[in-house]
């Protein structure tokens, strides 16, 4: 009884540094210390093996360090403990659309949708991604609602950067083309970035 007692006890003093663990892993990746920050995140899962929040924070670190297969992992895991964890579908598609995934990638971020209608980021992401599958009317639309809910320079630039190549930059489409929104805007069948850093 006892030493049943005082194992619980132990497992509380435990569970109660799990917060600790995280607060310091985010800002050691925000440093780009990313060993010191897995071996947070780490600690924080040897506590709490099942906890989405410690599982995305590793997938960040592996992310950053470009290991996308241990992040892919991580994010998954972490919506195996979790399956409303929004940030990990949401940098699992993002992963997956540049592996170019794109179909996975679609489906992660119409999860983020269903729980976020308004999240910028997935907006721009799923616009890249369904102008990399040819339906270019729909990534239009999706850069157009990135400006309409945001100025924020990561995502309104790339946002913008799109829309120009597609033609696009000043004004919002008119009613869509096509009746299986794969029509290719003209002049658009190959977008080409110039000196910029973002890729379709």
């Amino acid at each position: 009884m006892l030493k049943g007692m005082v194992l619980n006890s132990t497992r509380r003093r435990l569970r109660a540094t799990v917060p600790h663990h995280l607060k310091e892993g985010r800002k050691l990746l925000a440093q780009g210390a990313h060993p010191a920050a897995l071996a947070e995140f780490n600690r924080a899962l040897a506590i709490s093996p099942c906890l989405a929040e410690a599982l995305y924070q590793r997938g960040c670190v592996h992310e950053a360090a470009g290991q996308v297969e241990e992040a892919l992992q991580d994010f998954d895991q972490a919506l195996s403990c979790d399956p409303q964890h929004t940030l990990s579908y949401l940098h699992r598609g993002r992963i997956r659309s540049e592996k170019g995934d794109v179909d996975p990638a679609l489906a992660d971020f119409d999860q983020v949708m269903a729980m976020r209608p308004n999240d910028a980021e997935c907006y721009l992401n799923r616009g890249i991604c369904l102008a990399r599958k040819g339906i270019i009317s729909e990534a239009i639309l999706d850069f157009h609602r990135v400006l309409k809910l945001t100025n924020h320079s990561d995502y309104a630039e790339p946002a913008r950067f799109y829309l120009n190549q597609l033609g696009f930059e000043n004004s919002p489409p008119s009613p869509l083309p096509g009746a299986n929104g794969s029509d290719q805007a003209a002049g658009s069948t190959a977008i080409q970035p110039t000196g910029q850093d973002y890729v379709l």
